[in-house]
């Protein structure tokens, strides 16, 4: 019996659910239409998971089979589409997605917190690479951006998130900048913990 509490979770989930509202599609066509509107960028895609996700999909009632095709030579394809509980619990999944902020736990945040470990020439070498890491990728996605909005069929709502991402890596690419700046300056104390407690501080402890 498919689990009515289950919402959808991660952007996969929603990504399939989001295409099957368009048209009944199998796994290989989903894969491909994300490819193709690259939403790959921000929705990480592999088929693997794309198979299991199709398959939780289906045990939590939120999509069903209704055709099996073949085409050619090729192995029979089973076709998706969404179901009602389906819709209900996409809208409320994105409504979520888009109201509240989640916590990101990425590897730059945990190495930002143990960077003291390091002697500041080499943080602040690192941190330059990051930058000009990061000035790639706002070059990649200007470039992107600039290929979708010449697609006269394509909204500017069809690349959001794109622009998002690269306003995102604008501004990560500013803090580096001051963070290396105060770095370089000795502005930025070299010694994680708590700041020793002054005179005044001493005594009223006591």
């Amino acid at each position: 019996m498919p689990n009515i509490e289950q919402r959808p979770q991660g952007p996969l989930a929603m990504a399939v659910l989001a295409l099957l509202h368009e048209e009944p599609m199998h796994p290989y066509q989903i894969s491909y239409t994300m490819r193709a509107r690259h939403w790959d960028w921000c929705i990480k895609l592999k088929f693997g998971s794309l198979y299991h996700t199709v398959e939780a999909l289906i045990r939590d009632g939120l999509i069903q089979p209704v055709e099996t095709a073949r085409d050619g030579r090729r192995p029979e394809r089973t076709v998706y589409a969404v179901t009602d509980h389906g819709r209900q619990e996409f809208l409320e999944r994105l409504s979520d997605m888009v109201r509240v902020p989640v916590r990101d736990y990425t590897d730059f945040a945990a190495g930002l917190k143990f960077i003291w470990h390091l002697d500041r020439e080499s943080a602040v070498g690192l941190l330059r690479d990051r930058e000009q890491e990061l000035r790639m990728t706002v070059d990649h996605l200007e470039l992107v951006i600039r290929l979708l909005r010449d697609e006269k069929r394509l909204r500017r709502l069809s690349y959001l998130e794109l622009e998002h991402a690269r306003a995102v890596a604008r501004a990560e690419i500013r803090w580096i900048k001051a963070v290396v700046e105060e770095i370089e300056s000795g502005d930025l104390e070299w010694k994680a913990g708590h700041l020793e407690p002054t005179e005044a501080e001493v005594q009223v402890a006591r």
